[in-house]
C-alpha cells in the first residue's frame, strides 16, 4: 500500500474513534442496554404508569420470571380447591303414619270423614317410629303393643298399602319377608294400613272404608256427573275418569236440594287428595294387576286366535309344494324358498311315493294335512334341535346356518298352525320362554343340556359342598369356562350358583343365539309371534309337549255317523256293524295311543286333531254291495280330503278288525290300500 492510501486509511480509523465516543451514542448504548433487560423494562413500565396513574401506593419490585399482565400478582391465587362432597346421614329409623282398620272387609283408602273417625276413635298413629332392623315379626309386635287397647293378640293381621284408591298387600319375591327395611324402601312416604282378618268391636257400626262389590255398589265419577249435570256437556266432560267413593257417609248431605252439587264437590275432593307425586305410578300400579288378573282369567282359545290369524289366507291362490315321502323337509324348503311363494297363499300339494310315480290325489285338505304332519315331525327329529323327545332345544348347524333353515322351521310352525296343520308339540319349555320373553330372560335348567359328559362336570359344580371340591370340579372344565366367559376366581362357595347360571346360560341360550334369531324370525310369519307373546299360556299346549288326550271316547265323538234310510236293510246291516267300530276303538287304546292316532291319519291325513279343528268334521259311512260287481268291499276305505271314514260291513266283529288292522298297516299313500 502506498503512502497516500495509508494516510486515507487513518483518517478513517480518527473519525470512527471520534463517533463511538461522542457521548450521543452512550445514552443511545445505554437505552438499548435497559430495554434488553426484561427486569429493567418492568420496572420502567411500573414507574411510568405510577407517574402516570398516582395510586399512593409506592411501587414494588417484581420477580424476574413475572410479565406485564402477571395474573398471578393481580388476581390471586388460582389453584382449585376440591369441594368435599356433602355425606348422605343413614339413619337407622324412619317414622310412618300407621293406620288400623276396622275390619277384614276394608279394601278402599279411608279419606275425609272416616279418617276423622278412626281418629277419634284411635286407630291412627302418626309419625310411629320403626327400627330398620326389625324382622317381620319385630313389626307386628310393636304395631300390635301400640294398638294394645284396639287388636286383640289373637286376632291375625295383614300389611297393606295404597294403590290409588285400592289397598293392596305388597308383592314381594319368594322368600322375602316385610321386614321394616323393606317398608321404608317400598312404602316410601305412603302410609302403612293394617287389616284385621276378623272385625274389631269398634267396627260395629262403622263401615265406611269397605268395598263388598265396588262394581255394584259404589257411584262412579260418571255417574255422579251424569246426576248432577244431564245434559250433554256434563257427559262428554266424565266420559274418561272413574273414581269409586268409599260409603255415601263421606259425601255431604244438607238437603236433598243440594245433593247432587255436594256429590259433585265430594268427588273433586276425593282427585285431589290423591298425591300428585305417586298418582301416575300408583295408576299403572293398578292398571298393571288389573291387566294381570285379567289374563290370567280371561286367556283366549287358541282356536280362536287361529281363526282371526287364518282370516288372511286367500285361496284363490296356491303355492305348490312337490313332496317325496322320503325327503319331505327338502320338498318343503324348496317350496319355501321359491319365489312366487306367499304365506297367505293356499297350499297344494303334490305327493310322489318312494318309486318317483306321482299319487293320484287331488288336494282338497287330505294331502295337505299329510303334509304338514310329516313337516312337523321331520323338524322334530331333524339336527336343528336337539333334547329329550318333545322338550327339544335348538343347536347348531353350520349347513342349516348357510341355508337359512332356522328361519324356515320357524315359518313352518306358524303355516301349519295357521294352515290348519297339527300343533309342534316338542318345544322345550325353556326355549319357549325365550320366545315369549326374550332370551336373556330365559331360565335354563341343567335337563336342557344334551351332552351327558357336560351335564355331569355341571352337576358336580353345583353339589359342591366346599370350596376344595369346588375348585376340584372346574379343572375338567377349564378350557370351556374361558370359551364360555365363565372363568373367574372363585372366592366363596356361594360362587358356585352363578357359575353354573352362566354355564347353562351359555350352553342352551347364548351359544346358539343367532339361530334363534332366525328361528324366531320364521314365527312372525302372518303375525303368530305377536300372538304367542301377547297370549302365552293359550300356545303353550300347542307348542310344548302335553300329554295326549286321544281316547276311543274323543275319536268316537269325533266322528258323524252318516246312516241309510231307517227300516231299510241297509240301516239293518250299518246298525250290526256300528258297536264293531266303537269295540274297536276301545281295543286300539288298550294298545295305546299310537294306534288311536293311526286311525286318525287314515281318517283324515292328521296324527292330532289340528287347533283350528278339522274342516269339514270327519265322518263315517257304509260300504254297501257295488252296484256293479253286486259284492261289498271287504276293506275299510278313506277319503282324507273330506274327511270320510268307510267301514265295511262284516258280520264278525274278529273280521271287522282284521280288516281295519291290515288296512291301517298297509296304506302309505292317496288311492292306496
Amino acid at each position: 500500500m502506498d503512502e497516500a492510501g495509508r494516510a486515507t486509511l487513518n483518517q478513517a480509523i480518527s473519525a470512527l474513534r471520534g463517533i463511538l465516543s461522542s457521548p450521543q451514542l452512550a445514552n443511545i448504548s445505554s437505552s438499548a442496554n435497559l430495554v434488553s433487560s426484561p427486569e429493567s423494562l418492568g420496572v420502567t413500565v411500573d414507574r411510568e404508569m405510577s407517574r402516570l396513574f398516582p395510586s399512593g401506593t409506592p411501587a414494588t419490585a417484581v420477580p424476574h420470571s413475572s410479565l406485564r399482565y402477571d395474573s398471578q400478582r393481580h388476581f390471586g391465587n388460582f389453584t382449585r380447591t376440591r369441594r368435599k362432597r356433602v355425606k348422605t346421614q343413614h339413619h337407622d329409623t324412619f317414622i310412618k303414619d300407621v293406620i288400623l282398620l276396622p275390619g277384614p272387609k276394608c279394601a278402599v283408602v279411608v279419606k275425609h270423614k272416616a279418617k276423622h273417625r278412626l281418629h277419634q276413635l284411635g286407630h291412627i298413629l302418626n309419625g310411629f317410629e320403626f327400627q330398620k332392623s326389625w324382622s317381620r315379626g319385630d313389626v307386628e309386635a310393636h304395631i300390635r303393643h301400640a294398638f294394645v287397647d284396639k287388636l286383640p293378640p289373637d286376632i291375625s293381621i295383614e300389611l297393606l298399602m295404597a294403590c290409588g284408591n285400592k289397598l293392596i298387600a305388597p308383592k314381594l319375591h319368594a322368600g322375602q319377608e316385610l321386614c321394616a327395611e323393606l317398608i321404608h324402601k317400598v312404602y316410601k312416604s305412603k302410609a302403612l294400613y293394617v287389616r284385621p282378618l276378623q272385625s274389631l268391636e269398634t267396627q260395629s257400626n262403622d263401615s265406611s272404608c269397605e268395598e263388598e262389590n265396588p262394581e255394584e255398589n259404589q257411584p262412579s265419577l260418571t255417574a255422579q256427573a251424569n246426576e248432577s249435570f244431564p245434559s250433554g256437556s256434563a257427559q262428554q266432560s266424565s266420559s274418561t275418569v272413574s273414581v269409586y267413593v268409599a260409603d255415601d257417609d263421606l259425601l255431604p248431605s244438607t238437603s236433598s236440594n243440594n245433593n247432587n252439587y255436594n256429590n259433585y264437590l265430594s268427588v273433586l275432593a276425593t282427585l285431589s287428595d290423591v298425591s300428585s307425586e305417586d298418582e301416575e305410578l300408583q295408576t299403572a300400579m293398578l292398571a298393571s294387576l288389573q291387566s294381570e288378573r285379567a289374563t290370567e282369567c280371561t286367556a283366549p282359545p287358541v282356536k280362536e286366535i287361529l281363526h282371526e290369524l287364518a282370516t288372511k289366507i286367500t285361496d284363490h291362490t296356491k303355492s305348490k309344494f312337490n313332496i317325496s315321502r322320503s325327503n319331505v323337509l327338502d320338498g318343503a324348503l324348496r317350496g319355501f324358498k321359491r319365489g312366487s311363494y306367499q304365506p297367505q297363499n293356499g297350499i297344494m300339494v303334490r305327493f310322489s311315493d318312494d318309486l318317483g310315480f306321482t299319487e293320484e290325489a287331488v288336494d282338497l285338505g287330505g294331502p295337505k294335512r299329510e303334509f304338514l304332519r310329516l313337516l312337523i315331525q321331520a323338524l322334530s327329529t331333524s339336527s336343528m334341535f336337539e333334547g329329550e323327545e318333545g322338550k327339544k332345544n335348538l343347536t347348531i348347524d353350520s349347513i342349516a346356518m348357510r341355508e337359512d333353515r332356522y328361519f324356515f322351521a320357524g315359518r313352518a310352525i306358524a303355516v301349519s298352525l295357521i294352515h290348519g296343520g297339527p300343533p309342534a308339540c316338542f318345544v322345550s319349555p325353556t326355549l319357549f320362554s325365550c320366545l315369549v320373553h326374550g332370551p336373556d330372560r330365559g331360565q335354563p335348567v341343567l335337563e336342557d343340556i344334551v351332552d351327558v359328559e357336560l351335564r355331569d362336570k355341571i352337576k358336580r359344580i353345583a353339589d359342591s359342598e366346599t370350596m376344595d371340591e369346588l375348585r376340584a370340579a372346574t379343572l375338567p372344565l377349564e378350557d370351556y369356562l374361558a370359551s364360555a366367559g365363565c372363568l373367574r376366581p372363585l372366592r366363596r362357595l356361594e360362587d358356585k350358583t352363578l357359575l353354573v347360571k352362566d354355564l347353562l346360560m351359555f350352553q342352551v341360550i347364548h351359544r346358539v343365539r343367532g339361530p334363534f334369531e332366525r328361528f324366531r324370525d320364521g314365527l312372525r310369519t302372518l303375525g303368530l309371534l305377536d300372538k304367542i307373546q301377547a297370549h302365552p299360556e293359550s300356545f303353550r299346549p300347542v307348542l310344548c309337549w302335553v300329554p295326549s288326550t286321544l281316547d276311543s271316547d274323543v275319536l268316537d265323538n269325533l266322528f258323524i255317523i252318516r246312516r241309510s234310510a231307517k227300516a231299510t236293510n241297509r240301516w239293518n246291516a250299518e246298525d250290526a256293524v256300528i258297536p264293531f267300530w266303537r269295540d274297536y276303538l276301545c281295543d286300539a287304546e288298550a294298545e295305546g295311543t299310537e294306534k288311536l292316532a293311526s286311525i286318525l291319519i287314515f281318517a283324515t291325513g292328521a296324527s292330532r286333531i289340528p287347533p283350528l279343528g278339522f274342516a269339514p268334521q270327519p265322518s263315517i259311512e257304509f260300504l254297501h254291495s257295488d252296484m256293479q260287481s253286486g259284492s261289498p268291499s271287504q276293506l275299510p276305505m278313506a277319503n282324507t280330503c273330506i274327511n270320510c271314514l268307510k267301514l265295511p260291513l262284516h258280520t264278525s266283529y274278529n273280521t271287522f278288525k282284521t280288516s281295519m288292522d291290515f288296512a291301517l298297516g298297509n296304506t302309505h299313500g292317496f288311492g292306496l290300500i
